[in-house]
């Protein structure tokens, strides 16, 4: 009887024992087959936003994993064809859409430069000149949204750079008195950061006709403030709300592009702040 509840005793911490061996034997084991697909992943991971070609399936084995890298690189191949042919026609559009609006601009500035013309006429002109200014203003920040290449910050003249943003954004409307208060530099891609902050100074004063801006350079973001014909100074920035955004989807895509953030503290009050990287910072 005693020899055997040993033999018992010995089955039972030979099962556990051999399960525990197997365990641990079993998933060192699949450690070492899943290797190959764990180095699969991370190279996939590393992939950049932008289409491009690889060659994930030269460093696979031949086998369930190279197939699985081969099928990757051909399906990365497809994405780059056709982000080739929407860049494509993209500069097609470019140059297809500027045309109409270049005869239109011509146009109107002959008509505007008639003096037998009735002011009537005149008014009417001139929010179609307008109406053609944004239209240009727009197409060129959907196409620097949609563009591909990399952007390339570079050291800009605060105060020149916004007070040019400015007569972009007001031109047509000269009872609009502006005020800016920046010094130092900008980082940030020249062309792209004009067209957004154009186009939010657009946005603030496009409904009205008279007034002042305000445009403020801190070290960390840039306030736009717009005060109506009898407002007081506005109050500082509030805390962000809900409603981040620039209220136009290209000029969201433009932001994002930037890595730039666009917060409302209200119709008249709009900040820029950057995000993550650093491209937009004053010294």
């Amino acid at each position: 009887e005693t020899l055997e509840r040993h033999l018992h005793a010995f089955v039972a911490a030979m099962i556990m024992i051999g399960t525990l061996v197997a365990g641990v034997m079993g998933w060192l084991l699949s450690g070492v087959a899943l290797k190959p697909l764990r180095a699969l992943a991370k190279r996939v991971d590393d992939l950049p936003i932008e289409p491009r070609r690889t060659d994930l399936a030269d460093g696979a084995s031949h086998d369930e994993v190279g197939r699985l890298a081969g099928a990757i690189d051909r399906y990365q191949s497809r994405l780059t064809d056709a982000d080739v042919r929407e860049q494509a026609f993209f500069a097609d559009a470019s140059h297809e859409l500027r045309t109409p609006l270049t005869v239109i601009q011509g146009v109107t500035d002959v008509l505007l430069d008639d003096p037998s013309g009735n002011p009537a006429d005149a008014a009417r002109l001139q929010r179609l000149e307008r109406g053609v200014r944004d239209m240009r203003h727009l197409l060129e920040a959907m196409l620097s949204a949609a563009r591909r290449t990399p952007l390339q910050a570079e050291a800009i003249d605060a105060h020149a750079f916004l007070a040019e943003a400015i007569d972009i954004a007001l031109a047509g409307k000269p009872r609009i008195a502006s005020t800016i208060d920046a010094g130092g530099e900008l980082h940030a891609p020249r062309r792209e950061a004009l067209l957004l902050v154009a186009g939010l100074t657009r946005r603030l004063a496009q409904a009205h006709a008279t007034g002042a801006l305000q445009l403020r350079l801190h070290a960390d973001r840039l306030d736009l403030h717009f005060i109506a014909p009898g407002e007081a100074t506005p109050a500082p920035p509030t805390p962000a709300r809900a409603d981040v955004g620039t209220g136009s989807a290209l000029l969201d895509r433009l932001a994002a592009r930037l890595g730039w953030r666009v917060v409302f503290a209200s119709p008249a009050q709009v900040s820029i702040r950057r995000r993550a990287r650093k491209s937009c910072r004053s010294r």
